[in-house]
């Protein structure tokens, strides 16, 4: 992955977070397109960690082990919200929060270093 892919990603992440608030809150959409966008990048963050997965477990990394059981939580409250509990629906928006803020956090860290290597 290079620092243009990361950039790239991160902003993609950040847009999609930015205009689906604009499409539910501004547009009164309601929450389903939070929800969504939440499974989609939940999905998306899990697809891409399914090829390697064994090996994390194997290895012990507690931090990309603690990534998927994130995401895993994520994509169950989401999918678990769109019945319409309250509880689920509150927890599925913290997630967002936390998906939105690493996307912000992703951009600012792609956008303030230059990287020659990533992976």
């Amino acid at each position: 992955m290079s620092n243009t892919v990361l950039k790239l990603a991160s902003l993609a992440m950040l847009a999609s977070c930015i205009g689906v608030l604009f499409w539910a809150f501004a547009l009164r959409r309601g929450m389903v397109p939070i929800l969504l966008v939440n499974m989609l990048t939940a999905s998306l963050v899990l697809a891409y960690q399914a090829p390697r997965l064994f090996i994390t477990i194997r290895t012990g990394d507690v931090p990309v082990i603690a990534l998927i059981v994130f995401e895993l939580s994520t994509l169950t409250l989401a999918a678990l919200a769109l019945g319409g509990t309250r509880v689920f629906l509150f927890a599925s928006m913290a997630a967002f929060a936390v998906n939105g803020l690493a996307g912000l956090a992703a951009a600012i860290f792609a956008f303030s270093f230059r990287m020659t290597r990533l992976f």
